[in-house]
């Protein structure tokens, strides 16, 4: 999460258990947070990148600063 913040990249996981918990507290303590995208284990692929690729084409890197989503979208 460090490495993704430090580098200014929206990190994507899978690991729904830990990931939005660490990524709410560094959102708390103040600490930039390019992002967070969760895929729940039940995602196809497919659908996550339909989504993603969505995710890159209709938003800016700005309008996910401090934002945990989980996908699908719909």
């Amino acid at each position: 999460m460090q490495w993704a913040a430090d580098e200014g990249r929206v990190l994507i996981s899978r690991d729904i258990k830990t990931v939005p918990k660490f990524a709410h507290q560094r959102i708390a303590a103040g600490h930039r947070m390019p992002g967070v995208v969760m895929l729940p284990s039940s995602l196809s692929m497919a659908t996550a990148i339909d989504d993603l690729v969505l995710i890159t084409t209709a938003t800016t890197a700005e309008e996910w600063v401090s934002r945990v989503v989980y996908l699908p979208l719909r």
